[in-house]
Order: C-alpha cells, then sequence, then structure tokens
C-alpha cells in the first residue's frame, strides 16, 4: 500500500506499507516514509508552463526478512564423535535487513489521460545480514580436525563491489488516468533496480 496527503504550497506526505507475510517460518514486511515539495512555484518561467512539473522528494525505505535455515554437522561433513552428543542446532535464522534513503529531482509532463514522469538522484543503500542461532563450524589444522558450535556466527553489512552505499538513481514511467483510477508502469535503475506496475486512487 502506497499513499499520499497533499500539504500546503505543493508539499506532499507519502507513506508505504507492507504488512508482514509469514510463510512457515519465514516472513517478510517492508515500510516507508517520504516527503515530496514542488519547486516549480518558485520558478517564475516554469511557473508558467501548465502541464510541466518540478519536484524534489527524500524517502526513507526499511525492509525486514526472516529466513528460517537448518545447518547439522552432518551437512558440513563434520565427522561424528568429534562433538558431545547433547549439543543441538536449533532456531537457526537468517536475517536480512535493507535500509535505503533516497533523495530526487522529480519531473512530469501532465496530460489529460497521461502522465510521463522522470527522475534523478542518489540512494543510499545499506544490507545486513545476519545468521542467527547455533551452528556447527568445522576446523582443520592437517589431520587434526575440530567440531565448534558458534552462537551467531555472521554479522556483516554488504557493500557494491567498489565498496560504497551510494549510488545514482534514476527513474522513468508513465501513469494513465482513468477518472479517480490510475494505471502506472516505471522503471528504477539504481542499487536494486526494479521495474513496477500499479493500479491506484487518486482524488481532490
Amino acid at each position: 500500500l502506497q499513499a499520499g496527503v497533499g500539504l500546503i504550497k505543493g508539499t506532499e506526505i507519502m507513506g508505504r506499507w507492507m504488512p508482514t507475510l509469514n510463510f512457515g517460518d519465514n516472513s517478510l514486511g517492508m515500510w516507508g516514509v517520504g516527503l515530496k515539495h514542488s519547486i516549480k512555484q518558485w520558478i517564475p518561467v516554469l511557473e508558467k508552463l501548465p502541464i510541466l512539473h518540478l519536484s524534489v522528494m527524500g524517502g526513507y525505505t526499511k525492509l525486514n526478512n526472516s529466513t528460517a535455515i537448518s545447518v547439522e554437522p552432518e551437512d558440513i561433513g563434520a565427522p561424528t564423535g568429534l562433538y558431545p552428543a547433547s549439543w543441538t542446532f536449533e532456531d537457526q535464522s537468517m536475517e536480512v535487513d535493507v535500509n535505503s534513503f533516497t533523495a530526487n529531482l522529480l519531473v512530469s509532463a501532465n496530460l489529460p489521460v497521461v502522465c510521463f514522469y522522470g527522475g534523478v538522484g542518489i540512494a543510499n543503500t545499506k544490507t545486513n545480514l545476519k545468521l542467527l542461532g547455533y551452528y556447527p563450524i568445522v576446523t582443520a589444522n592437517g589431520a587434526n580436525v575440530s567440531v565448534e558450535r558458534e552462537l551467531d556466527p555472521l554479522d556483516i553489512e554488504i557493500k557494491n563491489q567498489d565498496g560504497g552505499v551510494t549510488k545514482p538513481r534514476l527513474n522513468a514511467g508513465i501513469r494513465f488516468k482513468f477518472a479517480v483510477v490510475t494505471l502506472h508502469f516505471d522503471y528504477t535503475y539504481a542499487n536494486y533496480s526494479v521495474a513496477t506496475a500499479g493500479l491506484g486512487i487518486s482524488f481532490r
């Protein structure tokens, strides 16, 4: 669900929310907030062009994913008898948290039935990957092999190949308006590129 509320002076507060989806021992959820402001009103030349709109926006989105996994000593080739029989490897999960902030300059051309829009800006995305629970770890020193049990063995931040988290963001799309119903298609090129289609309701 994505919604926006218009305020004074061409300012709009936006929000997006996806309820947490639970399937088995796995879950996925997302929410975000944003603010958009029309700067066309402050530029005398553009103010006289009725179909052209120019805005700046900033937004934050957070996505959480939890996936249940199971890694037993025999799954990684650990020899039997090298660890106590009382050891258990339960409640294992892989947690992925994605936090993204974006700032953009947006331009659109509004015609009676169709709207063409695009944007250019930056996106700062941080992705954290964690393994939670107890896991078997096999170590070898020559012919000596041992098995250890470690709690929460992994907590890393995933970056791009160049080691950065900030990348350019480009967006282009088209929106059709049928009375209060809208239909849109767009493509965004960023850290995580995505193509979307949506159905909405717009009223004033």
